[in-house]
C-alpha cells in the first residue's frame, strides 16, 4: 500500500482531512483570498475563574497543551501535521477491520499528536511572552480596529498597527458594544484575564 492509499484508509482519513483543511487555509492566506485572522478565534482559557469538576479539568488540559496561549490556527496547524504524521507512520492495516480497534487507534494517534504539539509549541511561548511584555505597557493609548463582528464585555478582538505586521489582541468593553471596523482606543489591560479594554476612539482620531 503506497502513501496515497494509506492516507484514505479509515485510521488515517480524519488526520488527512484535517491536514488538507489546514493547507487550504494557509494557501488562501498566501493568495490573499482570506484574512489571516478569520479563523483565529478568541480562545479564553482561564481555569482560575471558579470552574470546577470536569469542565475545570478540561480547561487545565487545554492550557497545558498551550491552546489559547499561541494563535489558534498556528496551534491547529502544528497539531494537524503531528496527527497526520503519527497516523501515517504508525499505521496498521488491520486497524480498520474492527470498529473498537479503529477507535482505539484514532485515540492513540490523537494522544501522541497532542503530546507532540505540546513539545513543538512550548518554545513558541517564549516569543509570545516577550510580545506580551511589550503589549501590556506600550499598547495603552494606541488606536486599533475591531476585527470581530462585535466587541462586548465578554468577547472580541482588534488589530493594532505595530510598524511591521499588525498585532491581533483580545479586547473587551466596559460599557456598551462595538462593531467590526470601528476605530477604538486601548484604555487598560487586565493582567488576570489577559485582555485589553477598549473604548470608541476620539472623534479627532477617526477624522
Amino acid at each position: 500500500m503506497n502513501v496515497y492509499e494509506r492516507c484514505l484508509t479509515a485510521p488515517v482519513l480524519p488526520a488527512t482531512a484535517l491536514l488538507l483543511l489546514v493547507v487550504a487555509y494557509w494557501l488562501l492566506v498566501i493568495l490573499g483570498a482570506l484574512d489571516i485572522d478569520v479563523l483565529n478565534f478568541d480562545v479564553d482559557i482561564d481555569s482560575s475563574g471558579g470552574l470546577d469538576g470536569l469542565f475545570g479539568v478540561g480547561m487545565a488540559v487545554f492550557r497545558f497543551l498551550n491552546l489559547g496561549e499561541i494563535p489558534l490556527m498556528l496551534w491547529v496547524s502544528v497539531f494537524g501535521l503531528s496527527y497526520w504524521m503519527t497516523s501515517v507512520l504508525w499505521f496498521d492495516e488491520s486497524s480498520g477491520l474492527d470498529a473498537v480497534i479503529l477507535i482505539q487507534v484514532i485515540l492513540r494517534n490523537l494522544t501522541v499528536a497532542m503530546v507532540a504539539t505540546k513539545l513543538i509549541t512550548q518554545p513558541m511561548l517564549l516569543l509570545v511572552d516577550r510580545t506580551k511584555v511589550t503589549r501590556h505597557h506600550d499598547l495603552i493609548g494606541r488606536i486599533g480596529e475591531i476585527t470581530t463582528n462585535e466587541v462586548s464585555e465578554h468577547y472580541g478582538q482588534a488589530r493594532v498597527a505595530m510598524g511591521g505586521s499588525p498585532l491581533l489582541i483580545n479586547v473587551r468593553t466596559r460599557d456598551g458594544m462595538l462593531h467590526k471596523g470601528d476605530d477604538v482606543q486601548i484604555i487598560d489591560y487586565d493582567e488576570e484575564h489577559h485582555v485589553f479594554y477598549v473604548a470608541k476612539a476620539p472623534t479627532e482620531v477617526n477624522a
